[in-house]
């Protein structure tokens, strides 16, 4: 009995349709891992930005990037005794005060002191949030005075998790 052209083509249209779809699976991954690879140039990118500028820059970029991340009235605070304070912003209806520290060296560790620095002034901005933030990352009795203090830290790490979400 003679088999017919469908009967004999049918073993190897089911081969070709699962290549197919493991095809079509990989191409999908690799796309997924693309985006995830420019994604993290751009973090990179940007944060280098933040390395390689000066005081004021930072500054400057903390600004955008704060807003970029739905703070609202991002400024520098101009009342008296607020030296310390470099930016004053809310967020969801709290105020917040930052002291920004910039590292020219990501291996320089904030310390205590810059901690301690913000609190004081912090507080006269009538802030509900006292905020230090750096390029880098914060040594432990820098990590002790801000627990001991209820100031938050925003190291490198975070600046990372704010870029991924602002740009």
């Amino acid at each position: 009995m003679a088999t017919s052209i469908t009967e004999r083509v049918a073993p190897f249209a089911k081969f070709i349709f699962l290549a197919c779809i493991i095809a079509a699976i990989l191409v999908i991954i690799l796309v997924i891992h693309q985006k995830r690879d420019n994604g993290m140039r751009k973090i990179t990118r940007i944060l280098k930005k933040f390395d390689n500028c000066d005081d004021n820059h930072f500054v400057g970029q903390m600004t955008t990037l704060l807003i970029k991340n739905n703070f609202k009235a991002v400024g520098v605070p101009f009342a008296k005794g607020t030296k310390g304070v470099d930016l004053t912003a809310r967020y969801k209806g709290e105020k917040c005060a930052f002291h920004l520290v910039h590292k020219d060296k990501i291996s320089n560790n904030v310390t205590d002191a810059d901690v301690k620095t913000v609190i004081a002034p912090g507080q006269a901005t009538g802030s509900t949030r006292i905020i230090v933030v750096t390029n880098s990352y914060f040594n432990q009795p820098a990590k002790d005075a801000a627990k001991h203090a209820g100031v938050e830290l925003w190291d490198r790490d975070r600046m990372k998790r704010l870029i991924e979400y602002g740009y």
